[in-house]
């Protein structure tokens, strides 16, 4: 009768196999797992391999020394259908980087040593440029070294502890006043495209917060006036989930002047042309205001609705954030106090919809000087 007993080695307590050879003696073997589970198999396997007359100890491979690249393509295999799209290539990243620093060692030969580096490698390598993306990677190997002990019952192995790098202060999102954006729309009404005023394209912007590719795919079969949403389709978000955009009655009215239509998209410019930056330049030489970038759109929405006093929460669903912490990590910079000096240099108060009534007002006054 096969039976498993454990001893005591240097290496750490393991499971021993004993079982009974075709000739009749007893063979005792290590099966080299610290896991009773794990040596039950090992111990059958064995079994099946006597009984067809193999050998059974020639490809007993124990789990404890099998190589990080084995182990990291089981855990890709078993945790993918876990992740987003977005999130295995990341994944996969930092496992192929950290078998390159550390060598195609044996999971428990993972030390704070391999750990410490990893992390030089990543501080030090010119592909990392941020700490948020460093401490991604350290996550993404934390989560690695918890699944292999979990997974193969790596008791006596102690998983090292992996650092967070400190994040760097926030800095301020640069963005546009109520005065300069409605500039930059006035100005941008005189630039078409396909006979489409690109100042409408920018209200449209500013008054929804959304992003350039989401924006450049709308279609108006997204556009539900009867349930007043935009829906937005999973593979033109930066999350890659469906969304949706509340339609106000100022954007309703700004898709009044485009002119509603049954299908096609809203604004007829191609997203991979380079139309869309040669009229945004265009547009900022025009209106003299300084030079930011057409995504400064989407944190202009968002700085002047909180110096209006719109709870933070509100625009980080308005922004469609996943969580507020993303809403507070870019604009943590805007204290009260920085708000407070905000308005001191501007002199005046910024009063709740002043942001969306600048803007409707430039679009609507320059319509009609283009009637003229």
């Amino acid at each position: 009768m096969s039976s498993l007993y454990k001893r005591k080695l240097k290496s750490g307590e393991f499971w021993y196999g004993q079982v009974r050879l075709r000739d009749g003696r007893w063979k005792a073997f290590n099966t080299k797992c610290q896991s009773k589970r794990q040596a039950m198999e090992v111990l059958k396997s064995v079994e099946v391999a006597i009984a067809n007359g193999g050998k059974p100890f020639a490809k007993l491979q124990p789990a404890v020394r099998q190589r990080l690249a084995d182990v990291a393509n089981l855990y890709l295999e078993r945790r993918s259908a876990e992740w987003s799209p977005r999130t295995r290539p990341l994944h996969e990243s930092t496992l192929r980087q950290f078998i390159e620093v550390t060598g195609n060692i044996g999971v428990t030969g993972v030390g704070r040593e391999e750990v410490q580096a990893f992390t030089d490698y990543l501080v030090k390598s010119k592909r990392v440029t941020s700490n948020a993306t460093i401490n991604i990677h350290l996550r993404n190997l934390a989560a690695f070294l918890r699944w292999a002990k979990r997974h193969f019952d790596l008791r006596a192995w102690a998983v090292p502890d992996v650092p967070k790098l400190r994040a760097p202060a926030p800095k301020h999102r640069d963005f546009y006043s109520p005065d300069e954006a409605s500039r930059l729309v006035s100005a941008a009404m005189g630039i078409h495209i396909n006979d489409q005023p690109f100042g409408l394209y920018l209200a449209f912007l500013f008054l929804t917060g959304m992003r350039k590719r989401e924006s450049l795919v709308l279609d108006w079969g997204q556009v539900d006036r009867r349930t007043r949403l935009i829906f937005l389709a999973p593979e033109t978000t930066k999350a890659h989930r469906a969304d949706t955009v509340p339609l106000t009655a100022e954007l309703e009215e700004l898709l009044d002047l485009l002119g509603w239509k049954a299908s096609g998209r809203v604004f007829v410019y191609s997203a991979d042309s380079g139309h869309v930056a040669a009229c945004w330049n265009d547009a900022v030489v025009r209106a003299g205001v300084r030079r930011l970038k057409l995504h400064n759109c989407r944190d202009s929405f968002a700085v002047n609705h909180l110096l209006e006093g719109v709870p933070l929460a509100v625009v980080s669903r308005m922004l469609r954030h996943k969580s507020i912490t993303t809403t507070m990590q870019d604009y943590a910079a805007f204290s009260m106090e920085d708000i407070e000096a905000i308005l001191r240099r501007k002199k005046t108060t910024q009063e709740v919809g002043e942001f969306t009534t600048n803007i409707l007002r430039a679009v609507h006054h320059s319509m009609e000087l283009l009637v003229k």
